[in-house]
């Protein structure tokens, strides 16, 4: 079997069915897609067990709920496919994807990692998201020249731009490389795809982009974890930062420089989330104040390198001016508008 596709279901009865239909509807059929419900309250549970009735490709695994990390861990575990890629239930993808892939496998020795180009999609429009490297096969010692150095953090960009975006919905990998690096911390439950796929492509031997766009990326559903507020961002994203260090910082500096970088970046984007869901600016200070201090993350925040308005944002945070660091993200999104 060539493929596995792996998608937690939690709370998506709404979209699961298209997500589901454009998988099996794929023109290629050497694959299995494999569905975790995560302990789904909802209707997802029996739209699942439908679809393993219907077609024999599919597999079903119940759980408890225990988040994206503990259901990909489940689903890698038990696939057949000697490439493993991922799909959120939100989503959905063009029938002609693995269609191309086998075309990349046989033509560029099945190369141990494969990238693809994929759209955000809003209630009226789509954006294609681009990725800023060449199109075509690299090698290992291309890959480290090449691609790894700007892979997190790619300085030539505004910041913070990855040469290569952090999800792993439109990437596909050997099934041994995801076995080795998948995100193994339940505890993660937002930026989890980064303590993935960077980890997955630095230990790549060989790596494809294919510029092409097959994965679309619902941007309409309301009761994404991306979209909703979350009051514990600080203390999630210092954890994945964290975990990023010890699984591939650790490994090479210049991979521990773009996490730096991710590092100050995070924490401005913490600042951007209190203002964008209407807080008041004075209880927002003093709950950033709270979870930074929970933290090491500002602490360990490295502006070397980095553009002016990332080091104005730390320093105003380091100390311990939240209501003007506030103030400021919502002056510059009024303006933005």
């Amino acid at each position: 079997m060539l493929f596995s596709f792996i998608v937690p279901v939690y709370k998506v009865e709404k979209y699961l069915n298209r997500c589901v239909d454009s998988i099996l509807g794929q023109t290629y059929s050497d694959f299995e897609l494999i569905l975790i419900n995560d302990g789904s309250p909802d209707d997802s549970p029996r739209i699942c067990d439908h679809y393993a009735v219907l077609d024999p490709r599919v597999k079903v695994i119940h759980k408890t709920n225990g988040g994206v990390v503990s259901a990909r861990k489940a689903g890698v575990a038990i696939a057949q496919g000697d490439y493993i890629l991922h799909a959120d239930a939100d989503d959905w993808i063009a029938a002609n994807t693995l269609e191309e892939l086998v075309h990349v496998i046989d033509n560029y020795n099945a190369p141990d990692t494969i990238l693809y180009d994929s759209y955000k999609v809003y209630s009226d429009r789509q954006e294609l998201m681009y990725q800023s490297l060449e199109p075509g096969y690299y090698d290992k010692e291309a890959l480290l020249q090449k691609i790894v150095p700007s892979m997190i953090y790619d300085r030539k960009q505004s910041f913070l731009t990855a040469m290569i975006a952090g999800q792993l919905w439109n990437k596909a990998f050997k099934r041994q490389i995801m076995q080795e690096h998948l995100c193994t911390d339940e505890s993660l439950y937002k930026l989890e795809d980064f303590a993935c796929v960077y980890e997955c492509i630095y230990f790549s031997d060989s790596f494809y982009y294919l510029n092409k766009p097959f994965y679309f990326y619902n941007k309409t559903n309301e009761l994404s974890a991306m979209t909703t507020y979350d009051a514990t961002y600080f203390r999630n994203y210092s954890a994945v930062i964290d975990y990023i260090s010890e699984h591939l910082g650790k490994h090479s500096p210049v991979i521990q420089q773009q996490i730096d970088a991710c590092n100050v970046s995070g924490i401005c984007i913490g600042v951007f989330h209190e203002v964008r869901h209407g807080h008041n600016l004075i209880k927002a200070g003093k709950h950033i104040k709270r979870e930074l201090g929970a933290t090491n993350c500002l602490k360990n925040a490295n502006c070397d390198g980095l553009p002016l308005h990332a080091k104005v944002y730390i320093f105003l945070l380091k100390h311990n001016m939240f209501f003007l660091s506030l103030l400021m993200a919502k002056i510059l999104l009024i303006v933005r508008k």
